[in-house]
């Protein structure tokens, strides 16, 4: 009976053992972040959306000038798990972020309060430390390692048509961080699927597939940690002008390839309560990296080349209470815009066949030369919360002002928009 008390209690002493082992044994670490709130604003202009959403000024009412909404689609979900060890010591981690960035009026009578989701990040990471590797859906490289400072303005932000370029793409990438003392240096490469161009009709395939090569980024960081952040980019990607499996087109003169080129220097100063931030470009038909001013360079056009900047000042008047001035532009070439335009490819200018007959309808489909954005901010934050008072201006600049007719003695091809957003948001 002994021996059988002793052979039970060691059976049972290996098995809590191995229990408590597996207990001990390190598993997948959960997060949760994101932020959650909603936006109240009022315009006076119709932009290219509302709310949250606004790069550029499209029209101004000459009556009913006043617009009001709200706008809830900024909030953002992002959950990830990460380990245990894999691949000689590399952390895994699985990163999956929305956000409800659907159309503001996709349903007439409640599509402000019944937005969509919509998927903005989604890959898996192997991370040694110093080198990452990520496989998935990403922020582009020349979305720079920051970005315009805001309450309501995140997801789309106002920076875009403003010197604001980059949006996500699927692609493999990596990271390597070399330590310099008290800075690091780091290194990265994106090989991406590219999206974008016309539809080929046979095979459902756009220009940018038919092309039959990857778009490329690549960005060059230093980092003075709490105090600097400056970083050099470039992206290449290229279009089949014809699409897949069609020949040539000897009519423009323009070859088989058209290319999106773009380089990209960004740089934030912190020192004591005040932030400096800016970012400026130049390139060639970037619309599908959100540039050119939200215009698409068709594929039977030349290149149109464009250049934007944009710089940021805060200042924390207290360590909750801060303000913020905003200034940026995006301009296309002006030959380039407007020699696209006349040919009746960019925009629908009066004098081209099939031009609309409205005014209203000409103010939307005029090709824009240039934008300039002014935005200010007063924000309180404390923790997570923050609450923002934000007042944007947009001055769009139209190729033809003959093309758009004045409507109450008011020219719209020179159209002027202005905002005002309160925002109250929870960032966790």
């Amino acid at each position: 009976m002994r021996v059988f008390r002793s052979v039970v209690c060691a059976v049972i002493a290996a098995m809590a053992a191995t229990a408590m082992a597996e207990e001990a044994k390190p598993g997948p670490k959960f997060e949760f972040h994101g932020f959650v709130g909603g936006s109240l604003w009022a315009q006076d202009a119709v932009f290219n959306g509302y709310g949250e959403q606004i790069f550029y000024v499209v029209k101004q009412p000459n009556q009913d000038k006043l617009l009001f909404g709200g706008d809830a689609r900024q909030t953002r979900l992002n959950f990830s798990l990460a380990g245990p060890t894999v691949f000689g010591g590399a952390v895994p981690k699985a990163v999956a972020e929305i956000d409800f960035f659907s159309a503001l009026n996709a349903i007439a009578t409640t599509g402000a309060v019944a937005v969509a989701p919509r998927l903005r990040l989604t890959y898996a990471e192997l991370n040694w430390g110093t080198t990452i590797f990520r496989l998935g859906q990403d922020n582009d490289l020349v979305n720079g390692s920051f970005g315009v400072t805001s309450v309501g303005h995140i997801p789309q932000t106002f920076g875009y048509g403003a010197g604001v370029i980059g949006t996500r793409h699927l692609d493999a990438e990596v990271f390597q961080t070399v330590p310099a003392g008290a800075m690091k240096v780091e290194m990265a490469l994106q090989v991406q699927s590219q999206i974008g161009g016309t539809a080929d009709g046979f095979s459902g395939l756009t220009t940018a597939e038919a092309a039959g090569m990857p778009g490329v980024e690549a960005r060059l960081r230093l980092i003075v940690p709490k105090m600097l952040d400056v970083f050099v980019t470039g992206h290449f990607n290229k279009l089949d002008r014809n699409g897949q499996d069609n020949a040539v087109s000897n009519a423009t003169g323009l070859g088989d390839s058209q290319q999106t080129v773009a380089g990209q220097l960004g740089a934030k100063l912190t020192m004591g309560p005040v932030t400096l931030q800016g970012q400026g470009y130049v390139g060639k038909n970037l619309q599908v990296e959100t540039g050119g001013i939200n215009q698409a360079v068709p594929n039977n056009v030349g290149d149109v080349h464009e250049w934007g900047a944009w710089g940021q000042l805060g200042f924390n008047l207290t360590p909750e209470f801060s303000a913020w001035a905003f200034i940026g532009t995006e301009k296309d070439n002006y030959a380039d815009i407007t020699a696209a335009a006349v040919r009746g490819q960019i925009g629908n200018p009066t004098g081209v066949t099939g031009a609309p007959t409205t005014p209203a309808a000409q103010s939307l489909n005029t090709a824009r030369l240039q934008n300039v954005t002014f935005a200010g901010m007063l924000r309180y934050m404390d923790g997570g919360y923050a609450l923002g008072l934000e007042y944007v201006h947009m001055h769009t600049k139209y190729v033809f002002p003959q093309a758009v007719a004045k409507v109450g003695g008011v020219n719209q091809a020179r159209l002027d928009g202005n905002q005002l957003m309160l925002s109250g948001f929870y960032f966790f």
